[in-house]
């Protein structure tokens, strides 16, 4: 195609005679146009030929220009193949007058067969369009960071994150040496949030938090234990209660939220279930023990108290208590 334009044979170009009429001529041009259009070429990557169909596009808005000069000339000067009878329609009355829209013939005698403004309309707005795709081009936004500055990026951040999760472990290790278990905690935790792989650092965090609920725990039971000693015994309950809320790892929560509910009721089932797990977590502690075993038996569960009455019994063979209780609940 570039090269039938540099050469400039428009007959082969636009496939037609050299008698070819305008309508025949328009044509086409529309089929070549639209097949060169570099509206079709849009956000496509095509590297340097962009400019090729841009230059192409604008070519044959020219040789249409040009090709309806020539063609047209030919036209009236050479011999046609059509028909007597055709070519006479074709030839201007002598009686006709021209036109006043009328393109003014060109030098050297060659008169044009059809107005070409149509054509220079287009071959205009191609040589517009080609300059806006050139100001597009210049307007395209720098490349992102490459890969490598994108990597050292990333690199740089998990560095950070590194650095903050030691020093709050540094700072969960002081707070430890202190015994301030809330502080220590809430370091470590963050020392794994910056670092979610460290295992020393999740160990850490367990042993804290552990430790920090057992003091929050031990805190609370206290005050229930200074509501149940002045006789408010539902205060006391609430008390406890908050203990066991924090689900700690040690039995005395449990162990007075069980004995304090059979105070209010001794047949409450929930007072069982606290003081089982007591048990659980101090199987050789004797009141624990004693203490299941008469909930037991205030339910009616006799087998089951004859049983924790004979697991005091193995702690404390001397045990009073758990030998009545064993002849009790036979």
């Amino acid at each position: 195609m570039q090269s039938l334009l540099e050469v400039g044979d428009y007959a082969t170009l636009f496939s037609v005679g050299k008698a070819a009429s305008k309508g025949e001529l328009r044509k086409s041009y529309y089929d070549l146009s639209r097949r060169y259009h570099p509206d079709r070429f849009y956000r496509k990557d095509l590297g340097d030929d962009t400019e090729l169909i841009e230059d192409v596009f604008a070519g044959i808005n020219l040789a249409y220009e040009e090709a309806g000069k020539r063609l047209g000339t030919e036209a009236e000067t050479e011999p046609s193949e059509e028909s007597p009878k055709r070519r006479k329609k074709r030839r201007p009355s002598p009686k006709a007058e021209p036109s006043k829209s009328a393109v003014p013939e060109p030098e050297h005698g060659h008169s044009v067969s059809w107005n070409t403004e149509e054509a220079q309309a287009r071959a205009e707005e191609a040589r517009f369009r080609a300059a806006q795709a050139k100001r597009r081009k210049r307007k395209k936004k720098p490349p992102g960071p490459q890969v490598p500055a994108a990597v050292e990026q990333f690199k740089q951040r998990m560095l950070d994150r590194l650095r903050k999760a030691k020093g709050h472990f540094r700072a969960g290790q002081a707070a430890m040496e202190e015994e301030n278990w809330s502080k220590a905690s809430s370091s470590f935790y963050l020392a794994t949030q910056f670092d979610p792989r460290n295992a020393k650092f999740k160990a850490a965090f367990e042993e804290a938090n552990a430790n920090a609920k057992r003091s929050q725990a031990d805190h609370i039971v206290a005050m229930g234990e200074n509501a149940e000693q002045y006789g408010s015994i539902r205060e006391a309950v609430a008390h406890y209660a908050r203990a066991v809320e924090l689900a700690p790892d040690h039995a005395k929560p449990y162990f007075k939220l069980g004995k304090a509910l059979r105070r209010v009721d001794d047949k409450d089932r929930a007072a069982i279930e606290h003081l089982r797990t007591a048990v659980t977590r101090a199987p050789r502690t004797l009141e624990f023990r004693l203490e299941l075993a008469y909930a037991y038996e205030a339910n009616g569960l006799n087998r089951n108290a004859n049983r924790e009455f004979l697991a005091a019994q193995r702690i404390d063979g001397t045990n009073e208590d758990a030998k009545s209780g064993v002849k009790r609940t036979r």
